[in-house]
């Protein structure tokens, strides 16, 4: 289970680097997380036929921070 939420949160990480994030998110500014991302975006490798994108090395670096919902 830690494998698979791991390589989730790569991908997810994966997408927002490539700028696809719109394609799993299209309201992006509500802020959902890595593993979110990464789990819609596995979802459309299974069913909408996208490709899996080379996992991200997880480092200290985040990218980009994801933000939380403000409702």
């Amino acid at each position: 289970m830690a494998l698979a939420l791991l390589f989730a949160t790569s991908q997810g990480m994966a997408v927002q680097l490539k700028g696809l994030r719109t394609q799993v998110d299209p309201h992006w500014k509500r802020g959902i997380s890595y593993l979110k991302i990464g789990i819609r975006w596995l979802n459309g490798v299974l069913h909408k036929g996208r490709v899996l994108l080379t996992p991200v090395a997880l480092c200290s670096h985040i990218p980009q921070l994801c933000f939380v919902t403000r409702s």
